[in-house]
């Protein structure tokens, strides 16, 4: 093999530092996050920036990529020693299922509300929390509708702690794991993505391959694939009543909605693809072998 390519920072560490003896082509794969973060301590910060400089120095590490301009920039406002820094889009696949689950169906199609969808991890980052928030003040405004939630993770409890703190119990479905969550979206009439950071989530795409709209607070690729191809609407975390006003305005507007999730699917479909992807992946490691 000639290339080596690595995601998230501490095997692009090790990589890096076995890259001293075996003089391979390295790929850091940057998702948005890089040292500066909260999951490490300062001593660790320190140690993961000293190994950073030291790849840099001596050349072991060739490229580094980031899948949006948005998640290049940020990365460049942490550090500006790799050699070279590209950004790609992984776009999506078009995918018309037949192994639906009849009771998970059953379940999202018993009622007729406007029906809103999230699928994921439930960890701090995807901030579930504001999206029960956005809820709460939707039903206090009257708006007949249901959030379902598809994932597990650590602060699962905590939210449905906060469901009953907010008393919205009869609003809110969590579907746990489910394989391929994304097959269900073509039942939905929103995707809502309350992230605080995010490199350009695959759940994005998904959401576009089967025409589902987008509401997203504005993180890196999320707000910059949601502005080039105009799939959604984007708002600042911050403001929970903005996001509760564009979510409205999507409730109110079938007709909107339905034009706005075929612009999203008419771009995976046309233009943000997995085949699209993987020629840009080929084209990528290629230059690298071509280099040696």
């Amino acid at each position: 093999f000639h290339v080596v390519h690595t995601h998230f920072m501490k095997p692009y560490i090790v990589a890096g530092l076995a890259n001293f003896f075996l003089k391979k082509k390295l790929i850091y794969n940057y998702h948005g996050l890089f040292i500066d973060n909260h999951f490490y301590s300062a001593a660790e910060k320190k140690i993961l920036q000293n190994c950073h400089s030291f790849l840099c120095k001596l050349k072991l590490v060739d490229l580094a990529i980031a899948p949006s301009v948005a998640s290049r920039n940020k990365l460049l406002t942490e550090t500006k020693l790799f050699p070279e820094l590209k950004f790609y889009y992984n776009g999506g696949e078009i995918n018309y299922e037949n192994d639906l689950d009849n009771n998970i169906l059953n379940k999202i199609n018993e009622d007729k509300r406007f029906k809103i969808v999230f699928a994921g991890r439930l960890t701090q980052q995807k901030r579930v929390d504001i999206a029960l928030n956005i809820v709460k003040k939707l039903v206090n405004a009257g708006e007949n509708l249901e959030y379902y939630i598809f994932g597990d993770g650590e602060l699962k409890h905590q939210l449905e702690k906060q469901v009953c703190e907010l008393n919205i119990a009869p609003y809110i479905k969590f579907m746990g794991s489910v394989e391929s969550p994304s097959k269900y979206f073509g039942s939905f009439d929103l995707f809502l993505l309350t992230s605080d950071f995010e490199g350009l989530p695959l759940v994005m795409w998904e959401a576009m391959s089967k025409a589902l709209p987008i509401l997203s607070s504005n993180v890196e690729g999320c707000g910059e694939i949601i502005e080039l191809t105009h799939c959604g609407v984007i708002f600042d975390n911050k403001d929970i009543d903005a996001a509760v006003s564009k979510l409205k305005y999507f409730i109110d507007n079938p007709e909107e909605r339905k034009v706005i999730g075929e612009r999203g699917y008419k771009a995976v479909k046309n233009s943000y693809n997995s085949s699209m992807f993987g020629k840009w992946m080929q084209k990528t490691y290629l230059e690298l072998v071509n280099a040696i």
